[in-house]
């Protein structure tokens, strides 16, 4: 009977140790999921406050921007709003002002002293710029927001040039009317001395009348020598004013001159500190994601069909856990064209749409993989295509040159053509063969999307028609601008596309695609390659 009775007591117990080792288990599963909570509570509340730091430095660096270009008179309608009445931070706004003006002041005034002590022509202290302006900007301190500079420091430099002129042309004036009262005295004395001459021939004949007709010849003699003397004075008097003053003039443009340059270049420095510090696309959303990997570079993902997906569409794949991490474990510096580093989110690769086998499944094959052992493209890893939504797809314009290889050809038709057989609605391009639009800016137009510039030497055979170029690309910027598009660079548009394109392009690439217009145009000097751009794209 005891046999029995613990035999059926064994059940019981076993049942009682599991329970209480479940019991343990989920006691410790629910202590670390409580950790893990409180961790990535800690994380966003950092995240939160490092994107709150960024976006006042941000706000500081856009309102010092618009100091800068409201010295160089650079203002839209809308700056020139935010100036007046708009800004953000008034009180520091002033400050900045107040700096700017008095760091004017100093450089101007120590310019002047150097003038004066080098002065050509004049004489150590005697050329005299006390009263010199070279640019005022006057902010009333019983006044909350700024009032608007009367003239830039542009116009103020047009308006020394101008005054210079009108000084040189009244010295011209004066000194014309010295010359011509100078032959004038000289014909006086040729006269006088023939006179003389003749009254010596007739002296012998007739003393005391010669006698008095010299007399009378001399006293007049002596009258015109004075007042030669009185006009060669005040002459000289005139010309050492006007050397003053066109000396005065010189350093004024001169400072005004390399004021403009350095303002240029402090708006440029912001503009690039602005630029390289932004992603364009930090909040991209995934479109699909990668269901699993089957051979060494194919792929099935979640979308098909009814999401209007199509072959040839590319994307950028990041790992899965980007939603939640956000882009910055995948940061890197990327070195453009103009030798500045930017940093930008790097995918793990690239895929390519190549079959449709469902309404949500397709097959890819991976065209790019930044690493097959250390980061390779797994199941789980997310689609991104910044341009491409699920049935509909962004619009984008193009200006600039698109070398994509490398080859010294402009590839922007070709790429006009790729993109809208990956399903990139693309509205139009400049064309600078033709040096217009081809198609147009629509109200659904949201990026263009901006390429290389050639650059231009002082000895450059083709320096005339690279500035025509120049020229006409910033139109066609401007253009973008003024329509609201956001303008996007290569090192932003096609990684975060999947478009696989070339970005580290020299120099001389880019100069190189520049002669075929040129050529094209007529406007070269110099030897043009022989090779022309791909055919213009077929829209239809």
């Amino acid at each position: 009977m005891a046999k029995s009775s613990n035999e059926a007591k064994l059940p019981v117990i076993i049942a009682l140790v599991f329970f209480i080792l479940a019991t343990l288990g989920v006691g410790i599963f629910a202590y670390t999921l409580t950790e893990d909570i409180a961790a990535q509570k800690e994380a966003v509340t950092k995240a939160e406050a490092a994107a709150k730091a960024a976006e006042g430095a941000q706000k500081s660096a856009r309102e010092e921007l618009l100091l800068y270009k409201t010295v160089l008179g650079n203002l839209d309608a809308n700056e020139r709003a935010t100036v007046q009445s708009g800004l953000t931070d008034a009180a520091g706004f002033r400050d900045k002002h107040a700096k700017l003006m008095q760091d004017l002041t100093g450089r101007v005034d120590a310019a002047k002293r150097n003038e004066v002590n080098r002065a050509p022509g004049v004489g150590g202290g005697g050329l005299n710029l006390a009263d010199a302006v070279v640019y005022k900007w006057d902010w009333p301190a019983n006044q909350q927001n700024p009032p608007l500079p009367a003239e830039s420091i542009i116009d103020a430099s047009v308006r020394n040039v101008a005054q210079r002129e009108l000084a040189k042309r009244k010295s011209d004036a004066e000194i014309k009317v010295m010359q011509d009262s100078v032959k004038s005295l000289n014909d006086v004395i040729t006269q006088f001395n023939d006179a003389k001459a003749k009254l010596e021939a007739l002296n012998k004949q007739y003393p005391e009348d010669v006698k008095a007709e010299v007399s009378k010849a001399i006293a007049q003699f002596d009258g015109f020598k004075t007042q030669f003397q009185n006009v060669s004075g005040q002459y000289r008097k005139d010309t050492d004013k006007l050397n003053e003053d066109l000396v005065a003039r010189e350093v004024t443009i001169k400072r005004s001159q390399a004021d403009n340059d350095r303002y240029k270049a402090a708006v440029d420095k912001l503009n690039e500190q602005l630029d390289a510090g932004i992603d364009p696309f930090q909040y991209d959303k995934p479109k699909g994601k990668v269901i699993r990997r089957y051979s060494e570079n194919l792929v099935d993902v979640d979308l098909g069909s009814a999401d209007n997906l199509r072959a040839g569409q590319t994307f950028s794949i990041f790992p899965s856990d980007t939603p939640t991490r956000g882009m910055q474990s995948r940061m890197r510096k990327v070195r453009d064209l103009d030798g500045k580093d930017y940093v930008r989110p790097v995918p793990k690769g690239t895929l390519e749409v190549v079959d449709i086998l469902g309404a949500n499944l397709a097959q890819c094959r991976i065209t790019t993989e930044d690493s097959q052992v250390r980061d390779r493209i797994l199941a789980g890893d997310l689609l991104y295509n910044a341009v491409w939504n699920k049935g509909a797809s962004e619009h984008i314009v193009l200006f600039g040159i698109f070398d994509i290889d490398g080859d010294g050809r402009d590839d922007i038709q070709t790429i006009v053509k790729n993109l809208s057989k990956v399903g990139v609605a693309v509205d139009g391009y400049f064309d600078l063969a033709k040096m217009k639009w081809e198609g147009e800016i629509t109200s659904r137009t949201t990026f263009a999307v901006e390429g290389y510039y050639p650059s231009v030497g002082i000895a450059d055979g083709n320096r005339e028609g690279k500035i025509k170029i120049l020229g006409a690309l910033a139109d066609a910027k401007k253009t973008a601008k003024d329509k609201g598009l956001r303008i996007l660079r290569p090192r932003d548009f096609f990684p975060r596309i999947g478009y696989n394109a070339k970005l580290d392009i020299t120099e001389e690439a880019i100069n190189s695609a520049a002669t075929y217009y040129l050529r094209v145009s007529g406007m070269d000097t110099a030897e043009q390659p022989a090779a022309a751009p791909a055919a213009p794209a077929n829209n239809n």
